[in-house]
C-alpha cells in the first residue's frame, strides 16, 4: 500500500506538512489547556515559609 504518494511527490509533501502542522497545533493546544487547568486549580502563591 503506497497510497499513491510515490506518484505525486509534491502532494505527498503538502499532505505531510499539513499533518505535521496539525499535530503541532494540537500539541500546543493540549499543553495550553493543561497549563491553564493546572494554574486554575493551584492556590495563590504562598509566602516562602509555609507552616506545616
Amino acid at each position: 500500500m503506497k497510497f499513491g504518494l510515490a506518484k505525486n511527490q509534491k502532494d505527498a509533501q503538502i499532505v505531510l506538512i499539513g499533518v505535521l502542522i496539525l499535530v503541532l497545533i494540537l500539541t500546543f493546544f493540549m499543553i495550553y489547556r493543561w497549563q491553564s487547568a493546572a494554574t486554575a486549580n493551584m492556590p495563590p502563591p504562598l509566602p516562602v515559609s509555609i507552616p506545616q
